[in-house]
């Protein structure tokens, strides 16, 4: 709950930029819940961004989850552009390369 030593060790600091998966998705809805109840409680702080990938959604629309599915098209979950638009790849490995060029890219 507390960011503290992130912040200090890291640089982190609000406006978290978070990538989820359809999994993490769908809980949110089994629990009812909210994205903002969740982080808020998780990070202590309404400062966050939330993404996915097209890849994650596409998996969400073949697991026929339509609640999940709503939430990441209406819910304020943002995509990155994963470049497998189209020709989708197994969610696991395309959020896995997105985070791997993220860090990459972010770091000094």
């Amino acid at each position: 709950k507390d960011l503290t030593f992130y912040e200090r060790s890291y640089g982190f600091r609000p406006r978290y930029r978070i990538l989820v998966d359809g999994t993490f998705i769908s809980h949110i809805v089994e629990r009812e819940a909210t994205l903002e109840d969740v982080f808020h409680q998780a990070l202590g702080s309404n400062g966050f961004v939330v993404y996915t990938s097209y890849c994650a959604v596409d998996e969400l629309r073949a697991l026929e989850k339509k609640e999940a599915l709503l939430l990441a098209d209406k819910g304020g979950i943002r995509r990155l552009d994963c470049g497998h638009k189209g020709k989708p790849e197994n969610a696991h490995d395309c959020l896995l390369s997105l985070f791997e060029h993220i860090t990459n890219v972010e770091d000094p």
